[in-house]
């Protein structure tokens, strides 16, 4: 994707990322997190259409934020535009890779080759090879010559919940625990059997003790 957004891009020629360590991961969004945490403790959600409302709020001073409300159409699927790019690496050429202790990537725009660095303090980085041009992507490229190819939607249509959740909300519904005026936009969700009910990954870094 990145890749593809330099190729695209007039404006963009680098991108970098930044893979800050466990325990030192203290970003300007910490901050913006924290004052939506506060400010929502002490007013009830009721509705998931309320929180964007909410999120806004939350601060003042310089003004209230400003939030977008993503749909399901906003996210792609990239895998129509990777049979467009060159080969990627091989599975022996990624293994060779040690992605935990990447610490920064930097792609700049007309390269098929990242620069890695697997430290803050050393600045010695590794060239890794993106791509490799061949035949087939050569011809590729011409038939696509004279139109711009896109991602295509990763959803068709809003992801559903599972019935047993559904079930649920309509309890809560019905039992008057969810306000009238919030129960068509519960009972209106998607539903499916098929959906599976599981819950978020531990982040490592919830168990990292204060004094780390």
């Amino acid at each position: 994707m990145l890749k593809y957004t330099l190729t695209l891009t007039s404006n963009i020629t680098e991108i970098t990322l930044k893979f800050l360590l466990p325990g030192h991961t203290y970003m300007p969004a910490d901050s913006m997190h924290a004052t939506i945490e506060r400010f929502v403790k002490r007013r009830a959600v009721w509705s998931p259409s309320q929180w964007s409302t909410f999120i806004s709020m939350a601060r003042e001073e310089p003004g209230p934020y400003n939030v977008t409300v993503m749909q399901h159409t906003d996210f792609m699927d990239w895998s129509s535009i990777e049979k467009l790019l060159p080969r990627p690496l091989t599975d022996a050429d990624l293994n060779k890779i040690k992605w935990l202790s990447v610490r920064v990537v930097n792609l700049k725009k007309g390269q098929d080759e990242a620069a890695m660095r697997f430290s803050f303090v050393d600045a010695a980085e590794v060239s890794v090879l993106l791509a490799v041009e061949t035949a087939h992507t050569r011809i590729s490229k011409r038939r696509q010559r004279g139109q711009t190819a896109q991602p295509k939607p990763a959803y068709s249509s809003r992801l559903p919940i599972s019935t047993a959740k559904f079930r649920d909300l309509r309890r809560l519904c019905d039992s008057g625990v969810i306000p009238v005026k919030f129960r068509d936009e519960y009972l209106s969700l998607p539903v499916h059997d098929d959906t599976q009910d599981c819950l978020p990954e531990t982040d490592d870094e919830d168990n990292i003790p204060d004094n780390h």
